[in-house]
């Protein structure tokens, strides 16, 4: 609310506070720290307030800037070891104030900070990695996004095993939302896709597939027997 009344007055100095952000706590020393240091504080909390509204002011100032942000906040994400540095990152990266035309061209990039979003077991960061994903497959044509997905087979492979991690039942929050994106990706998919996903189930979060077997899977389907189908 605050923001929406003095959008105006913000939005001059909106470059120089978010340049100004990023170059600092990339020079500064809080990615060695305790945590995400005051500058990615303040930029969060921008980007949030940002993103929570119809700030379209905001949106047009920050359009120049767009690209040396996502560039700027990724080359911190791989400088750094601290976790909760880089969670902060992560979610800052995802949540560029930008309308999806002008993250286009910065879509490889943004997807490759998607698994390690999903695999962060913070409870926010994955629901907003989910619903970008979502977001970009609603609102992309496939023959636009399909081949920028499968660009990159590695990256490919890591986030639809970060997406399947989440396939847990209820009331684990978030299987039903990687079980419909993961419908959604393989409607069309298979026009793009080439290689297998190279997976050991032995390797994965869960340890090995109980009773052993290298990982197999069994299925059992039953159908009515012809008299039952006919009488129904």
């Amino acid at each position: 609310a605050r923001l929406v009344q003095n959008e105006g007055a913000v939005c001059r100095h909106l470059q120089r506070l978010v340049a100004g952000c990023i170059r600092n706590s990339s020079a500064g020393s809080h990615g060695r720290g305790d945590g995400p240091g005051p500058y990615l504080v303040i930029l969060r909390t921008l980007f949030r307030s940002i993103t929570g509204g119809k700030h379209e002011l905001s949106y047009k100032e920050l359009m120049p800037i767009v690209h040396s942000v996502v560039n700027g906040l990724y080359r911190m994400y791989l400088a750094t070891a601290n976790r909760e540095f880089r969670l902060v990152v992560l979610e800052l990266c995802l949540s560029v104030p930008s309308r999806l035309s002008v993250l286009l061209p910065h879509l490889p990039l943004l997807i490759r900070v998607v698994p390690p979003a999903l695999r962060s077991n913070h409870g926010d960061l994955v629901n907003l990695s989910i619903r970008t994903v979502e977001f970009w497959v609603d609102n992309l044509h496939p023959d636009f996004l399909f081949p920028l997905l499968s660009h990159d087979h590695n990256t490919l492979c890591d986030l639809f095993m970060a997406l399947s991690e989440h396939l847990k039942p209820m009331p684990y929050a978030y299987g039903l939302l990687c079980m419909r994106l993961l419908g959604k990706l393989g409607g069309v998919n298979r026009l793009f896709i080439r290689e297998l996903i190279n997976y050991k189930p032995d390797d994965g979060p869960g340890g090995p597939c109980p009773g052993g077997g290298g990982g197999s899977l069994a299925l059992r389907c039953e159908w009515p027997a012809a008299d039952d189908a006919m009488t129904d």
